[in-house]
């Protein structure tokens, strides 16, 4: 719409150099605060699972952290999926 009026008084640019300036002058939108969650030694763990990869190949990831921690505590990958394998991995990270 802009484009429009400034186009009908004479503006002869094109329509994404205007957009372009525009957007120069819109505030921008403010990020959404992050909450964090901390729990004490011992309290907490966060345990991620992703396949990534299905059909022939598989790939399977666990990664698991301390509530404390910043930084994971495990992380694995495997062609299996199974429960077996999550409860292997559990029982390495638990000990």
């Amino acid at each position: 719409m802009l484009f429009r009026e400034i186009s009908e008084r004479g503006y002869t640019g094109k329509s994404s150099i205007v957009r372009d300036y525009v957007a120069t002058l819109r505030p921008a939108a403010p990020e959404d605060p992050v909450v964090r969650f901390e729990t004490a030694p011992g309290e907490q763990l966060q345990v991620d699972w992703g396949e990534f990869r299905q059909g022939r190949d598989p790939l399977a990831a666990f990664v698991a952290t301390l509530g404390h921690l910043v930084t994971p505590r495990h992380a694995e990958s495997s062609q299996t999926s199974d429960v077996l394998m999550l409860r292997r991995w559990y029982r390495v990270i638990c000990r």
